[in-house]
Order: C-alpha cells, then structure tokens, then sequence
C-alpha cells in the first residue's frame, strides 16, 4: 500500500512531467514563431513565413499564427511606429486582418488588466 509519502512522489513527478511538457510546448511555440519573425524579416509575405511552419496540429497553428502576427504588429508597430498601413504592406495582408488582431491585442490587454471592456480608466496628466 503506497505511503503518503510515495502519493506525494508521484505528485511531484507528474507535476514535473506538466512542467518538461509546459516548457517543451512554449519552446516549440516560440521556434515557430521565430521562424515566422526571421521570414518575413527575410522579405516573405505573413502568409510565406506561415507556410514555412510543420504544424500538423490545426488548433495549435491557428493559435501560432495569431500569436505571431500579434507579435509583429506589437514589436513593429507598437514598438517601431510604423503605420499598420505600411506594416500591412510588408506582411502582405489587408488592413482588416491587421485591426482585428490589433483589437484581439486590445481585448487581451483589458482581460489581463482586470479591466471590462471600454471602461478602461484614461490617464490623467497635469
């Protein structure tokens, strides 16, 4: 009969498999989006890059791509000040798509936030 401590072992170990598989997943995530980034760097369309991912997983590289594009549109345009006009051009997509994912970047922010949407608090500076 396993003792409370053999129950706490096995805990831990499964806790430690989540961890390898957490970590293995993010680092698999984050190659693919590396990918991604070093593509369209390169001069290929958002979509080229995206082709250029073996993702088997459908629901995984819906959530790579999204993920991906959210991180250009943050690093380029966010972070660059370059126009989603302009970035729109590079990546080769129209500028609905690029709104939309700019909105999904908006939406998460307000849900990480604690903010309901639209109720943000604006800054007031004197």
């Amino acid at each position: 009969m396993p003792t409370s401590r053999d129950v706490r072992r096995q805990k831990t170990m499964k806790k430690g498999t989540a961890d390898n598989t957490d970590t293995a997943q993010k680092d698999l995530r984050a190659g693919f989006i590396r990918t991604i980034r070093s593509a369209v760097e390169k001069g290929r369309s958002f979509h080229e890059a995206c082709s250029l991912l073996d993702i088997p997983d459908v629901d995984m590289r819906e959530s790579v791509v999204n993920d991906a594009l959210k991180l250009l549109i943050a690093e380029m345009h966010y972070g660059n000040g370059m126009p989603l006009k302009q970035l729109a051009l590079k990546l080769r997509l129209s500028l609905s798509r690029l709104l939309n994912a700019k909105e999904n970047i908006s939406d998460e922010d307000r849900a990480l936030s604690g903010h309901p949407q639209g109720s943000r608090e604006r800054l007031h500076i004197a």
